[in-house]
């Protein structure tokens, strides 16, 4: 058996108090789907890019946030939770008898992408190098990260950059300049 799901596009910011808060794209309108427990994670990224008219190359960031009350001591300072594969989507629906109407938030898109993924502190990887993995301190991959670019920034416009890299690739350069 199947949960509707309401789909919210947007990209989730972090307030100067450290809060979560999803801003909403006021041109996109709400969604609604039906998510089956059973059904593999890749199918669900599928079904939202389809949904969405999104392309199989553009970077998705699919999230939902628990209820006000089941976010602890920390409330709205808890980041959402990003789903990552069918145990991340299973979790989602279990949850979905404690609210009114579960809510996936999607962000797509190289930019947007790279800025959650960067508020969240998510590790990434260029190539055969991770960043932001345990054990090594901000600073370290701020250097590593200067060190790979030769420290001479390359200068141009992102209609340039677009016309060069493919989506993915620009999630990468894009995670590079929110570091």
């Amino acid at each position: 058996m199947g949960t509707f799901v309401r789909i919210v596009q947007g990209v989730w910011e972090k307030t100067p108090a450290e809060e979560w808060r999803f801003d909403e794209n006021p041109n996109a309108e709400a969604e609604t789907v039906l998510i089956n427990p059973d059904d593999p994670f890749e199918g669900l990224v599928e079904m939202i890019r389809i949904r969405l008219g999104l392309g199989v190359l553009t970077p998705v960031a699919l999230t939902y946030q628990l209820p006000d009350w089941m976010l602890l001591s920390e409330g709205a300072r808890t980041p959402p939770i990003t789903l990552a594969n069918e145990r991340d989507v299973e979790t989602m629906l279990s949850v979905r008898e404690y609210m009114s109407q579960p809510v996936m938030y999607v962000t797509s898109g190289p930019e947007l992408v790279a800025k959650y993924q960067f508020l969240c502190r998510s590790p990434f990887k260029i190539g055969d190098m991770s960043f932001l993995g345990e054990g090594v301190t901000e600073e370290q991959h701020h250097q590593v990260i200067k060190d790979l670019v030769g420290g001479q920034p390359i200068v141009c416009s992102k209609t340039m950059l677009e016309m060069i890299f493919n989506e993915p690739q620009l999630l990468i350069i894009s995670g590079l300049l929110w570091k």
